[in-house]
Protein backbone atom coordinates (compact mmCIF):
# COMPACT_ATOMS: atom_id res chain seq x y z
CA UNK A 1 0.00 0.00 0.00
CA UNK A 2 1.39 3.71 -0.85
CA UNK A 3 0.31 6.55 1.18
CA UNK A 4 0.29 10.03 -0.30
CA UNK A 5 -0.24 13.64 1.41
CA UNK A 6 -3.35 15.31 -0.13
CA UNK A 7 -2.25 18.99 -0.47
CA UNK A 8 -4.41 20.92 -2.47
CA UNK A 9 -5.16 24.57 -1.98
CA UNK A 10 -5.74 24.47 1.45
CA UNK A 11 -3.89 21.04 1.75
CA UNK A 12 -0.76 21.55 3.36
CA UNK A 13 1.37 21.04 6.82
CA UNK A 14 1.88 23.29 8.91
CA UNK A 15 5.38 23.81 8.16
CA UNK A 16 4.80 25.32 5.02
CA UNK A 17 2.80 27.98 6.21
CA UNK A 18 3.51 31.47 4.80
CA UNK A 19 4.43 34.64 7.04
CA UNK A 20 1.62 36.61 5.55
CA UNK A 21 -1.31 35.46 7.21
CA UNK A 22 -4.03 36.11 4.76
CA UNK A 23 -7.67 35.26 4.54
CA UNK A 24 -8.27 31.79 3.01
CA UNK A 25 -9.79 31.62 -0.79
CA UNK A 26 -12.79 29.56 -0.02
CA UNK A 27 -13.79 29.57 -3.74
CA UNK A 28 -10.20 27.88 -4.10
CA UNK A 29 -10.52 25.79 -1.20
CA UNK A 30 -14.43 24.10 -2.57
CA UNK A 31 -12.59 24.03 -6.29
CA UNK A 32 -9.42 21.89 -5.18
CA UNK A 33 -10.88 18.50 -4.54
CA UNK A 34 -12.26 18.29 -8.31
CA UNK A 35 -9.53 20.32 -10.11
CA UNK A 36 -6.53 18.47 -8.56
CA UNK A 37 -7.65 15.35 -7.27
CA UNK A 38 -7.56 13.34 -11.13
CA UNK A 39 -3.48 14.97 -11.56
CA UNK A 40 -2.28 13.54 -8.14
CA UNK A 41 -4.14 10.28 -8.65
CA UNK A 42 -3.08 10.04 -12.10
CA UNK A 43 0.57 10.80 -11.05
CA UNK A 44 0.60 8.41 -8.23
CA UNK A 45 -0.53 6.02 -10.78
CA UNK A 46 1.91 7.27 -12.81
CA UNK A 47 4.21 6.21 -10.25
CA UNK A 48 3.09 2.77 -9.21
CA UNK A 49 3.75 1.43 -12.60
CA UNK A 50 7.05 2.97 -13.64
CA UNK A 51 8.85 1.61 -9.89
CA UNK A 52 6.90 -1.61 -9.12
CA UNK A 53 7.09 -5.02 -10.67
CA UNK A 54 4.75 -5.58 -13.91
CA UNK A 55 1.24 -6.23 -12.23
CA UNK A 56 1.90 -5.27 -8.98
CA UNK A 57 0.54 -2.10 -8.55
CA UNK A 58 -0.21 -0.93 -4.71
CA UNK A 59 -3.22 0.19 -3.40
CA UNK A 60 -3.50 4.35 -2.93
CA UNK A 61 -3.99 5.63 0.62
CA UNK A 62 -3.97 9.33 1.76
CA UNK A 63 -3.31 10.99 4.97
CA UNK A 64 -3.65 14.32 6.36
CA UNK A 65 -6.72 15.44 4.03
CA UNK A 66 -8.15 19.32 4.95
CA UNK A 67 -8.13 22.60 3.80
CA UNK A 68 -4.56 24.50 4.30
CA UNK A 69 -5.34 26.42 8.34
CA UNK A 70 -2.69 29.05 7.67
CA UNK A 71 -5.02 31.42 6.47
CA UNK A 72 -7.79 33.77 8.13
CA UNK A 73 -10.97 31.64 7.96
CA UNK A 74 -14.13 33.74 7.71
CA UNK A 75 -16.29 30.86 6.75
CA UNK A 76 -15.98 27.71 8.53
CA UNK A 77 -18.87 25.67 6.73
CA UNK A 78 -16.36 25.40 3.76
CA UNK A 79 -14.61 22.70 5.92
CA UNK A 80 -17.66 20.54 5.35
CA UNK A 81 -18.42 21.26 2.17
CA UNK A 82 -14.57 20.54 1.65
CA UNK A 83 -14.70 17.56 3.34
CA UNK A 84 -17.55 16.17 1.66
CA UNK A 85 -17.04 17.01 -1.39
CA UNK A 86 -13.51 15.27 -1.48
CA UNK A 87 -14.10 11.83 0.82
CA UNK A 88 -16.13 11.20 -1.76
CA UNK A 89 -14.08 11.67 -4.70
CA UNK A 90 -11.21 10.02 -3.03
CA UNK A 91 -13.72 6.76 -2.19
CA UNK A 92 -15.01 7.00 -6.24
CA UNK A 93 -11.71 6.64 -7.01
CA UNK A 94 -10.49 3.58 -5.21
CA UNK A 95 -8.16 4.73 -2.59
CA UNK A 96 -8.25 1.92 0.10
CA UNK A 97 -8.02 4.90 2.87
CA UNK A 98 -8.19 8.69 3.62
CA UNK A 99 -7.64 10.25 6.98
CA UNK A 100 -8.33 13.58 7.80
CA UNK A 101 -5.52 15.90 8.57
CA UNK A 102 -5.90 15.99 12.67
CA UNK A 103 -8.54 14.36 14.78
CA UNK A 104 -8.91 16.96 17.21
CA UNK A 105 -8.93 20.46 15.39
CA UNK A 106 -11.34 23.32 15.39
CA UNK A 107 -12.78 21.57 12.20
CA UNK A 108 -13.17 17.84 13.35
CA UNK A 109 -13.02 17.38 17.18
CA UNK A 110 -11.64 20.73 19.46
CA UNK A 111 -10.65 20.08 22.62
CA UNK A 112 -13.90 18.82 24.19
CA UNK A 113 -14.44 15.88 21.92
CA UNK A 114 -17.36 18.60 20.27
CA UNK A 115 -17.73 17.89 16.74
CA UNK A 116 -16.68 20.74 13.88
CA UNK A 117 -18.00 21.06 10.40
CA UNK A 118 -15.12 18.62 8.92
CA UNK A 119 -16.94 16.07 11.29
CA UNK A 120 -20.41 17.06 9.90
CA UNK A 121 -19.28 17.08 6.39
CA UNK A 122 -18.18 13.18 6.16
CA UNK A 123 -20.95 11.89 8.40
CA UNK A 124 -23.04 13.28 5.53
CA UNK A 125 -21.25 10.98 3.49
CA UNK A 126 -21.26 8.48 5.67
CA UNK A 127 -25.07 8.77 5.81
CA UNK A 128 -25.06 8.01 1.51
CA UNK A 129 -22.85 4.84 2.16
CA UNK A 130 -22.10 3.54 5.82
CA UNK A 131 -23.11 -0.49 4.91
CA UNK A 132 -20.40 -2.95 3.48
CA UNK A 133 -21.34 -3.10 0.11
CA UNK A 134 -23.05 0.36 -0.65
CA UNK A 135 -21.45 1.45 -3.80
CA UNK A 136 -21.26 4.08 -5.27
CA UNK A 137 -22.71 5.01 -8.72
CA UNK A 138 -22.01 7.36 -11.89
CA UNK A 139 -23.32 10.73 -11.07
CA UNK A 140 -22.75 14.33 -13.23
CA UNK A 141 -23.69 17.45 -12.35
CA UNK A 142 -23.96 20.31 -15.75
CA UNK A 143 -23.76 23.10 -12.43
CA UNK A 144 -19.74 23.67 -11.99
CA UNK A 145 -20.61 25.27 -8.65
CA UNK A 146 -22.89 22.16 -7.71
CA UNK A 147 -21.25 18.82 -6.87
CA UNK A 148 -22.87 15.50 -7.14
CA UNK A 149 -22.11 11.97 -5.78
CA UNK A 150 -24.44 8.51 -5.56
CA UNK A 151 -24.59 5.82 -4.50
CA UNK A 152 -27.00 2.01 -4.61
CA UNK A 153 -27.18 1.25 -1.30
CA UNK A 154 -27.64 -3.03 -0.20
CA UNK A 155 -31.03 -1.85 1.46
CA UNK A 156 -32.19 -1.22 -1.81
CA UNK A 157 -31.96 2.54 -1.62
CA UNK A 158 -30.32 5.35 -3.86
CA UNK A 159 -28.05 8.16 -2.25
CA UNK A 160 -27.60 11.19 -3.57
CA UNK A 161 -25.30 13.77 -2.42
CA UNK A 162 -25.56 17.39 -3.67
CA UNK A 163 -23.21 20.02 -2.82
CA UNK A 164 -23.69 23.14 -3.58
CA UNK A 165 -20.33 25.23 -3.66
CA UNK A 166 -22.09 28.94 -4.55
CA UNK A 167 -22.10 30.94 -1.44
CA UNK A 168 -24.21 33.39 -2.45
CA UNK A 169 -27.17 31.64 -4.63
CA UNK A 170 -29.31 28.83 -4.07
CA UNK A 171 -29.81 26.33 -7.26
CA UNK A 172 -32.37 24.18 -8.01
CA UNK A 173 -31.50 20.89 -9.26
CA UNK A 174 -33.46 18.36 -11.35
CA UNK A 175 -32.35 14.90 -10.84
CA UNK A 176 -33.05 12.35 -13.35
CA UNK A 177 -32.26 8.28 -12.23
CA UNK A 178 -31.53 6.14 -14.91
CA UNK A 179 -31.76 2.45 -14.64
CA UNK A 180 -34.88 1.54 -11.91
CA UNK A 181 -38.04 2.98 -10.99
CA UNK A 182 -37.86 4.70 -6.99
CA UNK A 183 -40.24 5.31 -4.38
CA UNK A 184 -42.05 8.83 -4.34
CA UNK A 185 -41.03 9.69 -0.27
CA UNK A 186 -37.66 9.92 1.31
CA UNK A 187 -35.22 11.10 3.77
CA UNK A 188 -33.26 14.59 3.51
CA UNK A 189 -30.90 15.55 5.31
CA UNK A 190 -29.04 18.64 5.59
CA UNK A 191 -26.54 20.48 7.13
CA UNK A 192 -25.02 24.09 6.15
CA UNK A 193 -24.07 27.91 7.70
CA UNK A 194 -27.59 28.29 9.36
CA UNK A 195 -27.02 24.97 11.28
CA UNK A 196 -23.60 25.87 11.61
CA UNK A 197 -25.01 29.15 13.23
CA UNK A 198 -27.26 27.25 15.47
CA UNK A 199 -25.23 24.87 16.90
CA UNK A 200 -26.65 22.24 15.63
CA UNK A 201 -26.66 18.69 13.68
CA UNK A 202 -27.31 17.08 10.50
CA UNK A 203 -31.20 17.98 10.17
CA UNK A 204 -33.29 14.97 9.02
CA UNK A 205 -36.62 15.10 7.56
CA UNK A 206 -39.07 13.27 5.31
CA UNK A 207 -39.33 14.28 1.47
CA UNK A 208 -42.20 13.43 -1.12
CA UNK A 209 -43.08 13.83 -5.01
CA UNK A 210 -39.75 11.96 -5.40
CA UNK A 211 -39.15 9.18 -7.93
CA UNK A 212 -36.86 8.99 -11.62
CA UNK A 213 -37.19 12.70 -12.26
CA UNK A 214 -37.50 15.07 -9.27
CA UNK A 215 -36.53 19.02 -8.71
CA UNK A 216 -34.90 19.87 -5.53
CA UNK A 217 -33.49 22.54 -3.98
CA UNK A 218 -30.34 23.59 -2.36
CA UNK A 219 -29.07 26.33 -0.90
CA UNK A 220 -26.03 28.39 -0.56
CA UNK A 221 -23.37 26.95 1.30
CA UNK A 222 -25.42 24.33 1.85
CA UNK A 223 -24.88 20.26 1.27
CA UNK A 224 -27.29 18.00 1.31
CA UNK A 225 -28.06 14.35 0.88
CA UNK A 226 -31.29 12.82 0.15
CA UNK A 227 -31.65 9.21 -0.05
CA UNK A 228 -34.61 7.39 -2.12
CA UNK A 229 -36.90 4.92 -0.25
CA UNK A 230 -36.55 1.42 -1.74
CA UNK A 231 -36.93 0.75 -4.98
CA UNK A 232 -40.41 -0.08 -6.04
Amino acid sequence: MRQHRLYLPGLAPRRHAPPDYKVRDDDSVLRAPEEQLGKILSEAIYNNKKYCPAGRSPRIAFTQVAPIEWPKIDHPIVDALFAADAMALLVESGTINSDWMELHHPSFLNDSNQPGPAYYGIQMLHIVAFRPGDEFVTASSSNFQLAAHATRRTDGSLGILLINKNANSAVDVKIKIDGGSFATAGLRFDYGQETLKAAGQVAKSPVKDLGATFTISVSCLFHHRHCDSKAQ
